[in-house]
C-alpha cells in the first residue's frame, strides 16, 4: 500500500512550475472532447513517427533504463490516483496532473529515479518524465521517455495511438499542439540525437545507427 504521504493526495492545476507549462493551457472540461475529436489525427500523426523508430535498437544504457520503475511505491501509486479514471485517456490525463502539480521544476545534480523523485517532489524534464512514463507503464500504458533538442518528454500508447505529453506543461496537449510549429519545434527529435527508453532498452532512430558504434 503507498505510504501515509500519498494518502491525502490532492491533484491540482499547478502553475508555474515549468518555463513551457503556462502556454495554451487548455480547460479540464474540454479535454477529453479535444481527443474525442482528434484521436484519428493524433493517430495519424504520431503513429508513423514512432514507427520509424528501430526496435532493436544500437545502444544499451542500463543507466537510463534502471530510472524507470513500474512497481512498488510506483505501482500503488499509480493506482492509487488513478483509482476512479475512466479508460486510458482519462488514466494518462490524471496521472499527467498529478505529476506536473506536484513536482516542483528544479534541477537536480544527478540523474534519480522515478522512487527518487515521488518522495523527493522536486526535478526538470527528464525526472518529471521518468516518473510520468513509470506511473503510466505501472498502469498498463505503454510509455516512453524521449529526448529531443535538449528536451525530454514522454511518448505514451494511450487508446491506441501514440501522443507525445510533456510533464513539464500544465496543459496535457501542449506538446500536441506545437509539434510541428513554424516557430520552432523542442519536440522534433533529430537523426542526430533522438532516443528513447524504457525498462527494456534505449532505442536509437535505426538510420542514424546503423553505420556506427557505441559503448
Amino acid at each position: 500500500m503507498p505510504s501515509d504521504v500519498f494518502s491525502d493526495v490532492q491533484i491540482s492545476s499547478g502553475i508555474g512550475n515549468s518555463i513551457t507549462g503556462d502556454v495554451l493551457v487548455v480547460a479540464e472540461q474540454d479535454s477529453f472532447d479535444r481527443w474525442n475529436t482528434d484521436r484519428e489525427e493524433i493517430m495519424h500523426s504520431f503513429n508513423p513517427y514512432v514507427e520509424t523508430f528501430s526496435y532493436t535498437g544500437c545502444i544499451d544504457h542500463p543507466g537510463l533504463r534502471d530510472l524507470l520503475r513500474y512497481d512498488g511505491i510506483i505501482e500503488d501509486t499509480a493506482y492509487m490516483l488513478t483509482y476512479d479514471s475512466y479508460g486510458d485517456v482519462e488514466t494518462a490525463y490524471d496521472l499527467h496532473s498529478f505529476v506536473y502539480s506536484s513536482v516542483e521544476y528544479t534541477p537536480v545534480d544527478a540523474d534519480i529515479d522515478a522512487e527518487e523523485v515521488l518522495f523527493l517532489g522536486r526535478g526538470d524534464c527528464s525526472e518529471m518524465s521518468v516518473l510520468l512514463a513509470s506511473l503510466l507503464n505501472a498502469r498498463g500504458i505503454k510509455a516512453y521517455v524521449a529526448e529531443g533538442s535538449g528536451h525530454r518528454y514522454v511518448l505514451a500508447r494511450i487508446d491506441g495511438a501514440w501522443f507525445p505529453i510533456d510533464a513539464s506543461a500544465l496543459d496535457f496537449y501542449h506538446a500536441y499542439k506545437l509539434w510541428g510549429s513554424s516557430g520552432g519545434n523542442m519536440y522534433d527529435m533529430s537523426d542526430g540525437q533522438a532516443f528513447l527508453f524504457d525498462r527494456d532498452g534505449v532505442i536509437f532512430n535505426k538510420d542514424w545507427c546503423s553505420n556506427k558504434s557505441y559503448v
